[in-house]
């Protein structure tokens, strides 16, 4: 049924500055082959190689390739992740991986086999870093008769792994203390976006904001934005934590939507 990976940073429900950062790993198969996927986990994870040169520019080309056939279908994702990145520590963190990250994949596909060897390396150590049992949560979802069978196969999976390694107390935010931009592209149209933080103004998050959202978004945003400035849409997005925007997308106004 697949198996995928992610990296997230998640934040409490009342403050965006505290958050966890996750790498998780995710696979689903019939219990008849639940032996196979936990054996096929701990292989990625343990033993996947990170040293052909080649194998690693491959995948690097490939990655960048979908990037650019991608990235001006993701304007809204793109803006919205770079504004809330702007005030909001969670979202900062999160935001590598949406435009920074393409940048980043930029640079690397340009470095020669020495440069690529030396990423390889890097990638091998933060591997060591990351599956290892500290920290480790699992998540079973099957039913309850196959429950004890699963927790059996995944404590093997667990036993594969070293039990510690230096893991990352520490990181740092990289930031260019940007705070208004427009990213330039070929289209003939905009995405926009402008938010902030409420709690740090003084609000707090009720459920009255709910109801603002839906008035906001299908009322307000809707009709002039939509309706009167000819864009493909609009969105809000009103979080607990206190983080807010306001946005359009395939829009040939700019400064009317800002308006």
């Amino acid at each position: 049924g697949g198996v995928s990976f992610d990296l997230q940073a998640v934040s409490s429900a009342e403050n965006n500055a505290d958050y966890t950062l996750r790498f998780s790993v995710a696979g689903r198969a019939l219990l008849s082959k639940q032996k196979e996927l936990f054996a096929l986990l701990a292989e990625i994870l343990t033993q996947t190689r990170f040293d052909d040169v080649k194998r690693l520019k491959d995948i690097i080309a490939e990655e960048k390739t979908g990037w650019d056939n991608q990235l001006f279908a993701m304007g809204q994702k793109i803006v919205s992740s770079r504004l809330l990145s702007y005030f909001s520590p969670v979202s900062r963190l999160n935001e590598q991986g949406v435009l920074r990250y393409y940048r980043f994949l930029a640079s690397i596909s340009k470095l020669d086999e020495a440069g690529v060897r030396d990423l390889g390396v890097k990638l091998s150590q933060v591997a060591q870093q990351l599956f290892c049992q500290k920290d480790v949560y699992v998540s079973l979802c099957t039913d309850e008769a196959a429950l004890p069978m699963l927790r059996q196969t995944a404590a093997t999976l667990l036993d594969q792994l070293p039990a510690t390694s230096g893991a990352f107390n520490q990181y740092v935010l990289a930031g260019d203390g940007v705070r208004n931009e427009a990213i330039l592209t070929a289209g003939q149209v905009q995405f926009v976006a402008a938010g902030g933080n409420f709690k740090t103004a003084g609000f707090s998050y009720t459920g009255a904001l709910r109801v603002l959202d839906t008035i906001m978004r299908y009322d307000y945003l809707w009709s002039r934005i939509r309706v009167q400035g000819g864009a493909y849409g609009a969105y809000t997005q009103i979080d607990r934590n206190g983080n807010c925007l306001f946005g359009s997308y395939r829009d040939p106004n700019v400064s009317e939507t800002l308006d």
